[in-house]
């Protein structure tokens, strides 16, 4: 009796570790989303007179949608970097409270855009790198 105890007590503790991965995975993902350059996350957005891709038409805006591909001159927003730092370190914190390992690609992403003045935490470098 205390086998098949054993044996579920492992199955439902191999399912949470399941679960805990799944969870991670989504705010890699998050994180990694965040980090992909769109234009309405360029401070010119929405502003015809500075947006190359944006023009006036009878008064109103028009131009490409925020999910658009930047432009030569794209320069990304304040709110965007945080947005950047808050889901990377929110993945980090995750792994490390629950002892998971986080991907090596979210890691060089970080230091990538730590560099670049986007992360200036140093946990995001110090977090041991796993699969």
């Amino acid at each position: 009796m205390t086998d098949l105890r054993d044996d579920f007590s492992r199955i439902c503790n191999a399912l949470g570790k399941i679960s805990l991965l799944a969870q991670l995975r989504d705010k890699v993902r998050y994180a990694l989303e965040a980090h992909n350059k769109r234009c309405g996350q360029c401070d010119h957005w929405m502003k015809s007179r500075e947006c190359p891709r944006e023009h006036n038409v009878k008064g109103f805006s028009r131009g490409p949608s925020s999910g658009d591909p930047i432009c030569g001159k794209f320069s990304i927003t304040k709110s965007a970097l945080d947005i950047q730092k808050s889901r990377a370190l929110e993945a980090i914190e995750f792994a490390k409270e629950h002892d998971l390992p986080i991907p090596d690609h979210l890691l060089e992403r970080c230091a990538a855009a730590d560099s670049s003045g986007a992360l200036n935490g140093s946990a995001v470098l110090e977090f041991p790198k796993g699969a």
